[in-house]
């Protein structure tokens, strides 16, 4: 779902590209990029302050369908979590206009008070949490994620930071997967059947798992757990997840040191 590549800005067909904007600096290095950015700064609702946002069709400087300015305000304070949230906001906006996809123009990192890797996570971190929607439970779905957020920086970055996209791909998929089981409702999340899907997902990546059902808990001794248990008509389940890396040193992590994650 997330690209990093290389982009010809004034060639571009994307169907929407996302710039983020700095007030009174000015944040990008690309002549047509620039172009647009001092366009829209020349009108009155727009100047780069901090969530505000304007949209433009066709510009002459770009081939893109739709241009999203995004502003971020003052270069000097920027921090990972306003990348973040303007990422992640243009997104949703994407979603609800019910497009297929975003190109985000990465900034240029020398005017910026982060570096490189620290910017494209946050962009990336943003894009890819915000593209998801809990709809499990509705009949009729009304939006759909997009189908690809692409972030375009220069050719001597892309493959410098090629492997960023798939870890932080995993580790919003993770994010995600929790956020999805807070948001089930009790009734649907019942511990067998939240132990089950535990379970699945964590054989999905790789790791060893057990189920601990209610007569094994007792055999073992846990009545604390037990206890608590009490007051509901579902049986206790314990998940039991073993990760045993394929480390070449494991003075840095334990074999004895087993995640238990009950599921009651």
């Amino acid at each position: 779902m997330l690209k990093l590549t290389t982009a010809d800005y004034k060639r571009l067909r994307a169907d929407t590209l996302l710039i983020p904007v700095c007030e009174k600096k000015n944040i990008h290095t690309d002549p047509a990029v620039k172009a647009v950015v001092k366009d829209a700064q020349q009108l009155p609702e727009f100047s780069g302050k901090k969530d505000e946002v304007v949209l433009l069709y066709a510009p002459k400087q770009l081939k893109a369908k739709r241009v999203l300015l995004r502003g971020l305000g003052s270069a000097e304070e920027l921090d990972a979590e306003t990348l973040r949230a303007a990422a992640g906001n243009a997104v949703k906006d994407c979603i609800q206009k019910k497009l297929n996809g975003l190109w985000v123009a990465v900034p240029d990192v020398k005017k910026l008070p982060l570096d490189t890797e620290a910017t494209l996570r946050a962009l990336m971190e943003g894009g890819c949490l915000a593209n998801h929607i809990f709809d499990k439970f509705r009949k009729e779905k009304k939006h759909k994620p997009l189908r690809q957020v692409t972030f375009a920086l220069p050719k001597r970055l892309v493959s410098r930071f090629r492997n960023i996209s798939r870890q932080i791909e995993t580790v919003c998929t993770g994010t995600v997967m929790a956020r999805d089981w807070i948001s089930t409702p009790a009734n649907a999340k019942t511990p067998e059947q939240f132990a089950a899907d535990i379970a699945a997902n964590a054989k999905k990546a790789g790791l060893k798992t057990q189920v601990i059902k209610e007569n094994q808990l007792e055999r073992q001794g846990m009545g604390a757990l037990l206890s608590v248990c009490r007051g509901s008509k579902s049986a206790p389940h314990l998940v039991v997840l073993d990760h045993n890396p394929a480390f070449s040193d494991r003075s840095c992590w334990s074999e004895k040191a087993l995640p238990l994650i009950p599921a009651a």
